[in-house]
């Protein structure tokens, strides 16, 4: 009984030829060349939480951290718009000769700063 290699391409490099062809073609002939490589399995532990007071304050400072970001978004969004807002009315009431605009500005502007400012210097 006689052994027979087979020696035609199997469907997998007759494709994989194909993809290398037309990545040449492409201009990524380049970006085929990598490979992706997994290193050494690693041991994923569970964290260990002796108690509950701890998830508590981290759960605090979380909370907090967003709270603080949220109003320092909100104070630089109001302060830059009443900024701009403020120059506007300016530069209105230098041509115009009066500046009433400005005075109306700071009136609907200075109620909301108030507000937002009034958190950076609150003693409670």
């Amino acid at each position: 009984m006689d052994l027979v290699l087979d020696t035609s391409p199997s469907v997998y490099e007759v494709s994989a030829s194909i993809l290398e062809r037309s990545a040449i073609l492409l201009g990524i002939a380049d970006m085929a060349k990598f490979e992706v490589c997994v290193g050494d399995e690693f041991e994923v532990s569970a964290v260990e939480v002796e108690s509950i007071e701890t998830v508590l304050a981290l759960s605090t400072v979380s909370s907090t951290h967003r709270t603080f970001r949220m109003r320092e978004n909100l104070t630089v969004f109001i302060m830059v718009t009443l900024g701009i807002s403020l120059l506007v009315a300016t530069l209105i009431g230098f041509f115009d000769g009066s500046f009433n605009e400005v005075n109306a500005v700071w009136t609907a502007g200075g109620v909301p700063l108030g507000f937002v400012l009034r958190s950076y210097f609150d003693k409670g």
